[in-house]
């Protein structure tokens, strides 16, 4: 297997289920492959401002595919390689639509993420740890007037974190009619929105054009729907043991789940490995 760049989906791969901590053995594995040669790279929905408390503990990882593949950068330039993003005209209906139905949402940009004051509070999802949206939060820049803080600027992605259940089917209802979207979740009341034919793998592809890597050798880890693209471009794919079937119908490979270190025991087989 000859493995160039190691790509991790975040949550439910990466991180434990606090959604939040690196194991010592995926550090651990990470650092051996980059000792090898290997690029690390987080593909992750999450834009750079709210993975910082990833990077601190992964400080060698080198290169981020963020807001669900809609851009990427290296790290330690904040500077994108490439933005395929959503046009001031479409995001502003879609965030009057997510108004009409009370959903707490914020704008990718730029590499960080923008909401308004008046949803500040009201940051929240029952289905997810109280740390964990903490630690989402504090990476946050809150706005006044979020159509006037970006007027005319193309973002990368719409993230509604929750959206009441009374209002979910109203919502989602009124969003499919923008058939030119990608729309994705990751947990209940959780809704994601990228342009059309924006994905993990197209970020991961046009990532590693820039780096003259090919898809053979490639190794990706992934967990939820919105990683089965780069599981069926990238070379080496696996799911982990705590996906979905239909998430591990996309990869070549099962490991183990994200609380066992299944992307460390991959890495350690497949990478690390004596020849």
């Amino acid at each position: 297997m000859s493995i160039r760049l190691i790509a991790v989906d975040l949550d439910g791969t990466f991180l434990k289920k606090d959604h939040v901590t690196v194991s010592q053995r995926n550090i651990r594995a990470i650092k051996l492959a980059v000792e090898k040669g290997i690029i690390p790279v987080i593909a992750s929905g999450r834009t750079l401002s709210i993975m910082r408390g990833v990077l601190r503990q992964v400080p060698m990882i080198q290169y981020a595919v963020i807001s669900n593949g809609a851009s990427a950068l290296k790290i330690g330039t904040d500077q994108p390689m490439f933005v395929d993003g959503i046009p001031y005209e479409k995001w502003m209906e879609i965030c009057n639509i997510m108004d009409r139905n009370h959903s707490i949402y914020e704008i990718f940009y730029n590499t960080k993420s923008y909401m308004e004051k008046t949803m500040w509070s009201q940051y929240k999802n029952p289905y997810l740890q109280r740390e964990f949206l903490e630690e989402l939060k504090s990476g946050i820049t809150a706005c006044d007037n979020l159509k006037e803080e970006l007027r005319a600027c193309t973002i990368e992605k719409i993230s509604s974190i929750y959206t009441p259940e009374e209002f979910c089917d109203s919502l989602e209802k009124e969003i499919l009619k923008y058939q030119d979207m990608e729309i994705t979740t990751s947990v209940p009341g959780n809704m994601e929105l990228n342009m059309g034919g924006v994905s993990k793998g197209t970020g991961l592809k046009q990532l590693c054009d820039r780096l003259n890597i090919r898809a053979d050798e490639v190794m990706a880890f992934g967990d939820a729907d919105n990683d089965c693209t780069m599981l069926q471009w990238a070379g080496y794919s696996f799911a982990m043991g705590n996906a979905s079937e239909e998430v591990k119908k996309c990869a070549k490979y099962i490991t183990d789940t994200n609380e066992k270190d299944g992307v460390a025991k991959a890495i350690e087989t497949y990478v690390l490995r004596k020849e």
